[in-house]
């Protein structure tokens, strides 16, 4: 499983205004960590879950932007040891996550995908 690609196709989908497709490889990307974890029966990936969770709660809006910050902070998932995600990585997303819950006026399943205010 490779959480880091499945977050550049999420965040891509969201730079391009499409949350519908952000929304479904989150879903899938949950999934798999799901499966492995039935299928070996372990519990492996948990704060990759956490995150991936939390992603999803505040693209719905059910969580703020600084919500999400604080759940991330206190995870630790920005010092993973597989460089899963680093500090300046973090920092990146939290700015472009901003921008994109901005632009697309995101409360999935309600946004515009087109840029908002745009004559």
């Amino acid at each position: 499983m490779n959480v880091n690609l499945d977050l550049e196709i999420i965040k891509s989908a969201l730079l391009f205004g499409d949350v519908d497709d952000a929304m479904s490889r989150l879903d899938r990307s949950m999934q798999k960590i799901e499966y492995e974890n039935r299928l070996t029966r372990e519990k492996r990936n948990m704060r990759e879950m956490d995150f991936l969770g939390d992603l999803k709660s505040l693209l719905k809006g059910d969580i703020s932007l600084d919500d999400f910050k604080s759940r991330v902070e206190a995870s630790g998932i920005d010092i993973d040891n597989s460089g899963l995600y680093g500090e300046d990585t973090i920092q990146s997303l939290y700015y472009m996550l901003q921008l994109v819950i901005d632009r697309y006026n995101i409360k999935y399943p309600s946004f515009d995908g087109k840029r908002c205010d745009d004559k």
